[in-house]
């Protein structure tokens, strides 16, 4: 085993912020745990047994790599934390330093909390609640203030102050969450500084860099450095020579980066829908977005289309039954299913193997190092 897989993550926070739940264990052992918890998933359902799953892929970065600091907000003994719940209570543990966070989030962080604290912003004593920190370009800041208010009533936010203290910021959102629920986010967000989206920067196949538009809450990979290389097993998977169907596209970034094919996206926020237009045209690629949930749209679009190949990249709860029973084998060549969730894979692929598909191979991936998410990408054929 390489001297790196035997190094722990060196965090003098780690053991009370709760998240990095695998810190403690060398980062060879990390990468075995997540492939035994693939195997687990697999392991419930008879279809799936003898499918092979490869070693799980090392992340190409182990700190600094989170584009994004999603973070709670509590003013407490004359200062403001912002960070998050210590496990099982509603402690805020202040997440500074962070070693997972990119660097650029890590030094705009102590602006964004002098400012809250300067003018009493944080709960309980002011509306703010969360912060969302999204990494642009050129390390750019995009920054979403959560605040426990109707959106009726638009709190009073000193933003020239704001940004002369942070001048690489190209944004303010606020969002309006009056409800006292686990779900950061509520159903409204008004931009009241710069645009309503922001250039998320990722690597490209090519050792370049290329950025998405995407919008202020919406859904990016957290550590776009790791897309590459699963862009590059997509693509050799699914080939080319026909179009290519992007179930649950988000901003497009999973069938735009392969390009080649011409893609049709299905994907039910509007606003992610409407930025992967604007990401297809900017990048050059043919392709045609349809807004809606996943499940009323693919019948209709699978049957006028004859796609060479499917992506599916789901949230954590999977596919619904009538997704599945929609990708019948001949009506498309191969899937590529990311995901994020692998219980709810194994019981997608389980459907998908009833149906006539075969599961060529799992690569469990690390997304996220020192956490116990696991991503992984399984690879069929009709």
């Amino acid at each position: 085993m390489a001297k790196e897989d035997l190094e722990r993550l060196d965090c003098p926070i780690a053991h009370r912020c709760g998240g990095c739940a695998l810190f403690e264990l060398p980062y060879g052992a990390q990468l075995a745990e997540k492939r035994r918890r693939v195997g687990e998933a697999l392991a419930a359902h008879p279809e799936l047994r003898g499918v092979e799953i490869d070693a799980c892929s090392p992340a190409p970065a182990r700190t600094d790599y989170r584009n994004r600091a999603k973070l709670s907000v509590v003013a407490a003994g004359g200062s403001v934390r912002t960070g998050l719940h210590r496990r099982g209570t509603n402690e805020v543990v202040d997440l500074e330093p962070c070693r997972v966070h990119a660097p650029a989030l890590s030094a705009t962080l102590p602006e964004f909390k002098n400012w809250l604290g300067r003018y009493d912003l944080a709960t309980p004593s002011g509306p703010v609640k969360h912060l969302d920190m999204r990494l642009a370009e050129n390390d750019g800041i995009h920054l979403t203030l959560v605040v426990g208010l109707a959106e009726d009533r638009l709190p009073d936010l000193p933003l020239d102050d704001l940004a002369a203290l942070v001048p690489r910021m190209v944004g303010v959102s606020v969002n309006f969450n009056p409800r006292s629920s686990s779900y950061v986010f509520g159903p409204v967000t008004r931009t009241l500084l710069g645009s309503r989206t922001f250039m998320a920067p990722m690597p490209s196949h090519d050792g370049g860099a290329i950025s998405f538009e995407v919008p202020a809450t919406g859904f990016f990979q957290v550590a776009p450095a790791q897309l590459p290389p699963i862009h590059g097993l997509i693509g050799k998977h699914l080939g080319t020579g026909g179009a290519l169907l992007d179930l649950y596209c988000g901003v497009g970034v999973h069938g735009l980066a392969l390009g080649g094919s011409p893609v049709v996206g299905i994907e039910e926020s509007p606003a992610a829908a409407a930025c992967a237009r604007r990401n297809a045209h900017r990048l050059g690629v043919e392709a045609r977005y349809a807004s809606g949930p996943v499940e009323k749209l693919l019948p209709d679009e699978i049957a006028r289309i004859a796609p060479v190949g499917v992506i599916l990249n789901p949230g954590r709860p999977g596919c619904r039954r009538t997704v599945l029973e929609a990708l019948e084998p001949g009506r498309a060549r191969r899937i590529a299913y990311l995901s994020c969730e692998p219980r709810t894979l194994a019981r997608d692929l389980a459907v998908l193997v009833r149906a006539g598909w075969n599961v060529r191979r799992i690569v469990p991936i690390d997304m996220m190092p020192h956490t116990d998410q696991v991503e992984a990408l399984a690879l069929l054929v009709g």
